[in-house]
């Protein structure tokens, strides 16, 4: 899963009290996480990414209050996200499963036109484990546009505190 997190340090306790997280960043983190989903399912779909509808369905914003002196975001995906917008290096060959699935959900509403939907997936398999993938960035496009960056100038001003951008291995 993907995870960003957003550090508040300074903020006197009286500043940061529920009444004012429920109003003013509930509404910022709810409109960013409807903007960022929305954009992220487009993404998909404009790469022709959204065979089984999977990828996006996982995606999900959790905001989460540390006490009274902090509050953390995490960006969830199914794992194989970044597999999809990096690329996939030639070397091991990836779950026969999600292929089949996407095989069988392309044959379905895709037009891809096979007879034994096994032995396609099998091949896709060996073949991805051959030869890799070409990344995609999908996500990338749409995380790295400067948002995250206009979300932490939001919510700075909001408060008026100085805000520490970090991802989650920080």
């Amino acid at each position: 899963m993907a995870q960003d997190s957003i550090d508040v340090s300074g903020i006197e306790d009286n500043l940061f009290n529920e009444d004012f997280l429920s109003d003013s960043l509930n509404d910022i983190f709810g409109r960013f996480g409807n903007k960022i989903q929305n954009d992220l399912i487009k993404s998909l779909e404009n790469g022709g990414h959204n065979a089984t509808l999977r990828l996006q369905q996982s995606i999900e914003l959790d905001v989460e209050l540390f006490g009274q002196t902090g509050f953390s975001w995490q960006l969830k995906l199914a794992d194989y996200y970044d597999d999809l917008d990096q690329g996939r290096k030639a070397g091991k060959e990836p779950p026969l499963a999600p292929i089949l699935e996407w095989v069988k959900a392309k044959t379905v509403f895709g037009g891809l036109n096979v007879k034994d939907p096994t032995s396609t997936a099998f091949a896709i398999k060996k073949n991805i484990g051959k030869f890799g993938t070409q990344p995609t960035y999908w996500f990338s496009k749409v995380v790295e546009d400067g948002r995250l960056e206009e979300l932490v100038k939001e919510i700075s001003e909001s408060i008026g505190k100085n805000i520490i951008l970090r991802d989650g291995n920080n």
